[in-house]
């Protein structure tokens, strides 16, 4: 297996092995800073849903695919980020900012088209999206867990979709500490009344 990952990258951790992937967690040789996600995709389970051209084709990750008798190895590139959740309710930001991000996560999606629809699913889900320096990224993990399924109709991945822009754009950020905050003042004001 010349020239496979493992003459590339150094394992670190061994983040899930079951029948259907191992998912290993692993830093470049040539450098070390450069994390990678390094997935086994089982042939034999997935024969129906995945193939390389795919991976070739719609992953902006990628660094290194290779195609055995059993398995396919897929590794991508780690992206270090905010997820959306945290930052759509902790940093402020205009509603032209979240419709610029909306408009973003739909421009980058229309390369998933490629996969089919149950990995499809998988890429797009908002546990996907960080953003780093305002701009919005894919980290492209595929794990495949016991919620995994086979996707047929388009519309279950319509409906998703929507739901994400919909908390992109209209998600407000938390105001537990200016709440918390305004009470204090409250607070502090009606004693000194009292006194």
């Amino acid at each position: 297996m010349r020239n496979s990952y493992i003459d590339k990258y150094d394992i670190l951790e061994i983040f899930k092995d079951d029948a259907y992937q191992k998912i290993l967690i692993g830093t470049s040789k040539e450098n070390p800073n450069e994390v990678a996600v390094i997935n086994l995709l089982s042939r034999d389970k997935f024969k129906d849903i995945i193939s390389a051209s795919q991976f070739q084709k719609g992953l902006n990750n990628l660094v290194h695919l290779k195609v055995l008798d059993d398995k396919v190895v897929v590794v991508t590139e780690y992206k270090e980020g905010t997820p959306l959740d945290t930052y759509l309710n902790y940093f402020n930001t205009t509603l032209k900012h979240k419709i610029n991000l909306a408009y973003e996560y739909l421009t980058k999606i229309v390369k998933y088209d490629v996969f089919n629809n149950s990995l499809k699913n998988i890429f797009i889900d908002e546990s996907q999206v960080i953003l780093k320096n305002d701009v919005l990224l894919f980290n492209e993990l595929i794990i495949f867990d016991e919620n995994f399924e086979k996707i047929h109709d388009f519309s279950k991945i319509a409906k998703k979709i929507g739901l994400i822009m919909e908390k992109i754009i209209f998600t407000t950020k938390s105001d537990e500490n200016e709440t918390f905050e305004n009470d204090r003042t409250i607070k502090r004001s009606k004693n000194l009344l009292i006194n």
